[in-house]
């Protein structure tokens, strides 16, 4: 990938820290008069892209934050992407400062073209909003800028994540609060971690209330190929009286595939997933789904970057956010 001059280039240079370099060009405290000039005579020197009218040394605590988000992220759910973008955006005017927005396209990835806010160097820090290969995110952390990753699964130790593990117990759980003691999972346990994580905690409530198991409960959503499933094949003499799904979109096709079994979706089989997308809601019935709590990971997120823009010692690890369960029409109580 073509890099230009970067905030790092004139770290190295200076033997000093690019959040020191981010301070400087914009107008933030923490450096000295003296440091903040030779900062933007080498920005100027090696031909760096920054906010001329800061060059007065006016003081401003304006700071622009890029979030990034591909086109599958947080599972395909456009709505969500757009919820996650403006809360997070409302979190950041709180402070005084700005959001800008990219989409990463699968071209962009497969041709290797990095983020023009990015290579442009508009922003001070980076929030990555869902799924991203771990090269591309290693190429935009060469850049030096702060980063923040918000449901994406990566090697980086400052993530948010939403807790898949208690999400599964939850939706197991409230299941077995209805009544239900027979109650199955579908998702493709071995090719995804999240999937995983949402299996071991629906098993934890298996094991927890002694519940019944029966493998033929256990339905995977991908076919041979690893695609997701059109419709499920499904046993009718072995049914449980309830499902967790690991994804909506399961459980849109689940639903549709027992009623044109004629079974009844929830009279007969109730159905309960993970995601609370634009897929749950167009079920017939609406699903009850566990989804992101958009609100609780905007405030959590916006406070994690400011303190990493002022602070480059500053590590969080990965923080796991309780998801928010959505009750709609597709869970009858026993």
């Amino acid at each position: 990938m073509k890099k230009g001059t970067r905030m790092i280039d004139i770290a190295e240079s200076l033997n000093i820290s690019v959040v020191t370099v981010s301070n400087a060009l914009n107008n933030r405290g923490g450096v000295s008069p003296e440091l903040r000039e030779m900062i933007k005579k080498m920005a100027d020197e090696i031909g760096y892209q920054y906010d001329n009218s800061s060059k007065n040394g006016s003081k401003s605590e304006s700071v622009t934050i890029g979030i990034l988000y591909s086109d599958s992220a947080i599972g395909g759910n456009d709505n969500m992407v757009w919820q996650m973008c403006q809360k997070i955006s409302e979190e950041f005017v709180k402070v005084n400062s700005f959001v800008i927005t990219e989409n990463v396209s699968k071209n962009m990835i497969s041709e290797a073209i990095l983020p023009r806010l990015i290579t442009e160097n508009k922003v001070s820090g980076v929030i990555i909003l869902g799924n991203l290969p771990k090269l591309y995110i290693t190429e935009i952390k060469d850049y030096g800028l702060p980063m923040l990753m918000v449901e994406c699964e990566s090697e980086n130790k400052d993530s948010i994540m939403v807790d898949k593990y208690n999400s599964g117990f939850m939706l197991a759980d409230y299941l077995y609060s209805k009544g239900h003691r027979k109650i199955g999972f579908v998702g493709e346990i071995s090719s995804d971690d999240n999937v995983c994580d949402l299996y071991l905690g629906y098993l934890k409530a298996i094991l927890r209330y002694n519940l019944e198991k029966n493998e033929t409960w256990l339905l995977s959503d991908k076919d041979s190929s690893g695609l997701m499933k059109r419709k499920f094949d499904i046993d009718l003499k072995t049914l449980p009286t309830a499902f967790v799904c690991s994804r909506d979109e399961s459980a849109f096709r689940l639903a549709a595939s027992l009623k044109a079994s004629g079974i009844n979706v929830p009279g007969d089989v109730s159905i309960v997933s993970f995601g609370n997308s634009f897929a749950a809601e167009m079920s017939d019935p609406p699903i009850t789904s566990v989804g992101v709590d958009a609100d609780n990971i905007s405030r959590i997120a916006s406070e994690m970057m400011v303190k990493k823009l002022n602070d480059e010692s500053v590590s969080y690890g990965t923080s796991y956010i309780a998801g928010i369960i959505k009750e709609r029409e597709s869970v009858s109580e026993i």
